[in-house]
């Protein structure tokens, strides 16, 4: 249990910021300039490097599928309710990821996640 939680610990650490913090700015350009930009910097990642492209480009087609995240999250919140603490970053991408699981993308990689913000905006939604 304690390998499976410190890996699935590992997967949080880089799924719940980088999906959630780049789907935002991904959509805020193709509002704000009608062309997402995502471009290497200081401030980048290889994480970022690598699905803020694919994010751009609308390419969903699974590194890891996001259902096997929402489990890793859904499994950590448990653990951490458990011991009485509190994950808001955590509850807030593991909620995103049940709303990506009951559209049918689980089987799509985690940068779906950019749809369900687009979703939540009142945007349209390619699937």
């Amino acid at each position: 249990m304690a390998e499976h939680l410190l890996r699935a610990g590992h997967r949080l650490r880089l799924y719940a910021r980088h999906p959630e913090a780049t789907a935002p700015l991904l959509a805020l350009g193709a509002a704000a300039f009608s062309s997402p930009a995502v471009a290497p910097g200081f401030a980048g990642s290889r994480m970022l490097d690598l699905m803020g492209p694919k994010m751009a480009k609308r390419d969903f087609s699974a590194g890891i599928e996001a259902r096997l995240h929402e489990k890793d999250f859904r499994m950590v919140l448990g653990i951490a309710g458990e011991a009485g603490i509190e994950l808001p970053a955590v509850t807030l991408v593991a909620k995103q990821l049940r709303i990506l699981m009951e559209a049918g993308w689980g089987y799509d990689d985690t940068s779906s996640l950019l749809r369900v913000l687009e979703a939540q905006q009142g945007r349209e939604v390619e699937s």
